[in-house]
């Protein structure tokens, strides 16, 4: 294992063109161009190349492996893709309505037997809670996360997927992608890892002075991932990236403003330093939402945070807005004010008037002295009663979501604390309730349940009406009934894939009518009623009639002391799959009230 501090590599030759600009959020309302240059991206494809795919091409035979690309391209997280597919690995695109919507994302993954998927944790409870590693079904073999912190119990949970290969990825925009990585195992406290190949991580005090082991301090990182700066911004430019004190003449370091310490040889992060925070994967300057807010004539001073949710679980942006006269700007208008400013994950979920900012001693915002943020409770709420069937399914669907008694039909989902997880959570449940197709954003247009349930009157149906299919006459082998058929073949005495149970019957048994129901379940299965037969020198199926696959269930007279034995027995009898069924039931009988059916 590499020293976590990592190596040090030659300053990087300055001046090279740029791979990309990417915007992050800026505290005096402007966004930030971060400019990373090609030999960044280079350096962190060999590195993927050696520590991240090498392993995951190993264990799939040296074959191609399938990569979704399921983030943004305004998101640094979408370049790690598209290095898979530099190295020679399938990537399969997806739009932006599929990637939004935990549910048909879920689908497609499992549709197209995805190999390889990177999100952030939040994204993935949701996709965990939509069925993503559902037994039976296809799982991802590398399974990245991002962009915000891990939790403990979702750490817990994934260190147990003994087949999926969890990585926990940190990087700033300004450091190109990844700088740190580190394995999920269990029985590891969450953690960042290590850094990643020629980036060197430090942990200083105010001072830049290192810090010793287990003590906190500030993330810096070094080496050839380091941006160039931000585009245009000489000041912001200087202020984050500062001169190597530890480093070889010319190099450079990055402040990111994490907190963190040194456990174990491996980074734990702690928290931020700064006014920076993570909601749902994106990195915010609250800076930045304050000055939308205060740009709203009537918004004298405003203070954003982060709150944990309620209880419907993931945290939100709180904002506490100061009015500057005497007209009451209503929390709705301003989210709308704010959102034709911002994107989505910007709009805080909750605003709070309140008549001033309390301050500490300092003359800063004191975020512990302002009042609690709750979102209104729809139980509390006197509305309008239901109007149709539609707006009553609704509002159950909008409480059962917010985790509210009731809400009304004029109830807005987003000031009832409603956030974009929550939105696409919702609309899966509205698309199964009433079968209808709507994308997510219906949701942030109309966001109340009688507004959406007018849109839901013209809303196509997502169910395609059912129809009788045609057949072939003799149809080919199942996968599982040609394994099966491969197994006869090869072992044909075998009993080792029977599966046999027991049911024992006490009291007076009407064998004519067991042996009836037993011919229902065939006649109900076709499964349960198919040979094979070879067609053209291949196996193919051919279905019994229900008349034609009646079980025998012939009765054997067994003494207690021999029933173990003579079960054994029966279930190794090997069957012929070119005649028989795959059902086959034997009563054994002990005494006249006393049966087994095996």
């Amino acid at each position: 294992e590499e020293d976590i501090t990592g190596t040090d590599l030659p300053a990087p030759p300055r001046g090279q063109d740029a791979a990309y600009v990417l915007y992050t959020s800026g505290s005096t309302g402007l966004p930030k161009g971060v400019v990373v240059e090609h030999h960044s991206l280079a350096t962190l494809l060999a590195h993927h190349r050696d520590r991240l795919m090498g392993p995951a091409e190993a264990d799939n035979h040296g074959r191609p492996l399938r990569v979704a690309h399921t983030a943004a391209m305004t998101f640094d997280a979408s370049l790690d893709p598209l290095l898979w597919m530099i190295a020679g690995h399938e990537l399969h695109m997806v739009n932006d309505l599929t990637r939004r919507d935990p549910e048909a994302l879920t689908a497609l993954l499992h549709d197209r037997a995805i190999d390889v998927v990177e999100t952030t944790p939040s994204y993935l409870e949701q996709l965990r809670a939509c069925g993503l590693f559902a037994p039976g079904r296809p799982r991802p073999r590398v399974l990245a996360l991002g962009g915000e912190a891990l939790p403990a119990p979702l750490w817990r949970d994934l260190a147990a997927l003994t087949d999926v290969a969890v990585w926990n990825l940190y990087g700033p925009t300004e450091t190109t992608v990844d700088s740190v990585m580190g394995r999920v195992l269990p029985g590891v406290r969450p953690h960042l890892g290590r850094p990643v190949a020629g980036a060197r991580a430090r942990i200083l005090d105010h001072r830049m002075k290192p810090v010793a082991p287990g003590v906190t301090g500030e993330l810096y990182l070094s080496g050839p991932g380091v941006a160039r700066g931000y585009a245009g911004r000489s000041t912001a430019t200087a202020l984050r990236f500062l001169p190597d004190p530890y480093g070889v003449p010319g190099s450079r370091m990055y402040r990111t403003g994490d907190l963190v310490r040194q456990a174990e040889g491996r980074l734990e992060y702690l928290g931020r330093a700064d006014g920076q925070i993570k909601i749902r994967g994106f990195r915010v300057e609250t800076g930045e939402i304050s000055s939308a807010l205060e740009s709203h004539e009537d918004i004298a001073r405003s203070a954003v945070a982060v709150r944990s949710g309620s209880g419907a679980g993931a945290a939100q942006l709180v904002g506490w807005v100061v009015p500057a006269g005497h007209r009451e700007v209503s929390p709705r208008e301003l989210r709308a004010f704010v959102a034709r400013r911002l994107p989505p994950h910007m709009v805080p979920s909750l605003i709070v008037p309140v008549p001033s900012l309390p301050l500490t001693s300092h003359g800063k915002v004191d975020f512990t002295a302002l009042p609690a943020a709750s979102p209104v409770d729809g139980s509390e709420q006197v509305g309008r009663a239901p109007r149709s069937s539609r707006e009553e399914i609704l509002c159950a669907l909008f409480a059962e979501s917010l985790e509210h008694d009731q809400v009304s039909p004029d109830d807005d989902f987003f000031e009832l604390g409603g956030h974009s997880l929550l939105a696409t959570r919702l609309i899966g449940r509205i698309r199964s309730a009433f079968g209808a197709e709507l994308p997510v954003r219906a949701l942030f247009e109309s966001t109340t349940p009688a507004a959406l349930a007018e849109r839901l009157e013209h809303a196509e149906s997502a169910r395609p009406s059912l129809r009788r299919a045609g057949r072939m006459e003799q149809p080919p082998l199942s996968p599982a009934q040609e394994r099966l058929w491969f197994l006869h073949q090869l072992d044909p005495g075998s009993a080792a894939y029977h599966m046999a149970f027991t049911v024992r019957l006490t009291g007076a048994l009407d064998r004519d009518a067991l042996r009836s129901a037993l011919g229902d379940v065939l006649a109900r299965h076709e499964s349960l009623r198919t040979v094979v037969e070879t067609v053209g020198g291949g196996p193919r199926q051919r279905i019994l009639a229900p008349g034609d696959a009646r079980p025998e269930l012939p009765l054997v007279y067994v003494d207690e002391e021999h029933l173990d034995e003579a079960l054994r027995e029966a279930a190794a009898e090997p069957f012929d799959l070119t005649r028989d069924v795959p059902l086959r039931p034997v009563l054994f009988r002990s005494a006249a009230d006393r049966n087994i059916l095996l």
